[in-house]
């Protein structure tokens, strides 16, 4: 499956993503098909031992990669796909609606932000402000401070350019940034060009650390990850009828309204009305 998935361009991420379910599909015993037939009673019976839909998904994008890269069909495997697709967003409703009992208000969020600020601790304000304003992602938030445009010359990276009573968050390297390009946002809060200034002191980069997304996990605020940050900005926005805010915080993040509705809504209902 290794040489498979080679044989195609894919963005690095996407390989990697991919290499990693390759690995635990062998960690896992699964043997890939290497023939015409699709195998779908043995397939149903190894994604059995995976209770949740999105993992069952994961195994089965990188199973039709590897597929379609050796030309072997695919309609079946497909079909099973579109199954566990739907079985995932009645799974997902359920899970969002439960998460919703527990997720923290926005005002709550605000005041242990602002905590932050008062405590001097800069990395975790800087974070928690660009999340709670922005709605972004954790590779959004991987930022080099600048004060120069000379110091902005490499365009795969994000950066805090730092200016006169203002800050310019600047993201070049985001999921959909391939789609949308460079995106910029003025900061003019005043606590935001403090602390960005105090922090800019101890080194170039906002946090250090090989995967952003552990390196960012000690800043969280009561262990609120940007996913459930999102989330939380979505149900506010959702409480107050706010169909402006909802789509700008979509253009901002780059995602649909449809995943809104299926993945960051604490309110989702089944649909009654869909396909089996």
């Amino acid at each position: 499956m290794d040489i498979l998935i080679v044989q195609r361009e894919f963005k690095p991420t996407t390989l990697k993503s991919h290499q990693a379910v390759i690995r635990r599909l062998h960690a896992a015993g699964y043997v890939f098909p290497t023939k015409q037939r699709e195998n779908i009673p043995e397939l149903i019976k190894f994604l059995s031992e995976y209770p949740k839909a999105n993992v069952k998904l994961n195994f089965l994008n990188t199973i039709l990669v590897c597929r379609d890269i050796a030309g072997m069909p695919t309609i079946k495997i497909k079909e099973l796909r579109m199954t566990i697709s739907k079985e995932g967003k009645v799974e997902n409703v359920q899970t969002m609606n439960t998460l919703g009992e527990t997720l923290m208000k926005k005002a709550e969020f605000k005041t242990l932000l602002d905590d932050a600020f008062a405590h001097n601790q800069w990395v975790k304000y800087i974070l928690n402000y660009l999340w709670y304003n922005y709605g972004v992602r954790n590779q959004d938030i991987d930022l080099i401070f600048a004060t120069t445009k000379p110091e902005m010359t490499d365009l795969t990276k994000n950066y805090l350019y730092i200016k006169s009573k203002r800050v310019v968050f600047i993201r070049n390297n985001y999921k959909t940034s391939a789609t949308h390009g460079s995106q910029s946002h003025i900061i003019t809060d005043k606590p935001f060009y403090v602390a960005c200034n105090h922090r800019m002191q101890l080194g170039p980069k906002l946090v250090t650390g090989a995967k952003i997304g552990n390196a960012v996990r000690k800043y969280t605020i009561n262990g609120m990850y940007e996913s459930y940050i999102f989330k939380m900005l979505i149900a506010d926005a959702v409480s107050r009828k706010d169909t402006d805010e909802i789509n700008e915080l979509s253009r901002i993040r780059g995602v649909s309204i449809i995943t809104i509705k299926e993945y960051y809504n604490i309110n989702a209902t089944v649909e009654v009305i869909r396909e089996k």
